[in-house]
């Protein structure tokens, strides 16, 4: 055999091996599979007394016991004195944040997954019987951006955590985003009855309970 052939027929097999992957690749994505995936964040359980046991990851400084860094407030939100009573992010907290009638608070940027259905957090509301709004806003494959209201909370006069906020069925298409989005939240009084305090932000990474 000669030189020249065994260089052909080598190529040919590495043509061939291409065309494998390629097709491999196809078929992944056909079935909805990709290779992207988030950032990894620290789990733990912080709301194991409540009865569940999901691993949740803190949101983006979501204990606000420091500056509200990457955050985007309107309306004169602040970071207060005062932290939820449960402590769950840590016994040294010592601060929450007070939502005045008319602001609103929106998080940085957090990735989700098909993996990443829940929100919780814990609320105060000193005030007369009222609602706090929590919206999403995601961008689609088109690059489209969306806003929805996945919740519309209550809160009394003593710390508590509001229940499991599933926002992920709120999410058109996220298989065309190769499973993957990056979204916002934003929280804000529903109305002018109420004196509202959130504090501890924390999203659920694999919902495995």
């Amino acid at each position: 055999m000669t030189k020249r052939l065994r260089l052909s027929r080598l190529f040919a097999a590495a043509a061939a091996v291409a065309a494998l992957g390629a097709l491999g690749a196809t078929a992944a994505s056909a079935r909805g599979l990709s290779t992207y995936s988030c950032p990894t964040s620290p789990t733990v359980e912080p709301f194991v007394n409540w009865g569940d046991t999901g691993d949740y990851f803190l949101g983006p400084a979501g204990s606000f016991e420091g500056t509200l860094t990457g955050w985007t407030a309107k309306g004169g939100p602040k970071i207060v004195s005062g932290n939820e009573t449960f402590y769950v992010n840590s016994p040294t907290d010592s601060h929450s944040l007070s939502l005045p009638n008319g602001s609103s608070l929106a998080s940085p940027s957090i990735c989700v997954t098909t993996n990443t259905p829940d929100l919780r957090l814990f609320v105060l509301n000193k005030g007369k019987s009222s609602k706090l709004n929590i919206n999403m806003t995601y961008t689609d494959a088109n690059a489209k951006a969306h806003t929805v209201t996945v919740a519309q909370v209550t809160g009394g006069g003593s710390w508590s955590p509001i229940a499991p906020v599933n926002f992920l069925q709120n999410i058109s298409s996220l298989a065309a985003t190769n499973g993957c989005t990056w979204v916002t939240f934003t929280f804000g009084p529903a109305d002018k009855n109420g004196t509202w305090q959130i504090d501890d932000f924390y999203v659920d990474p694999v919902k495995h309970h």
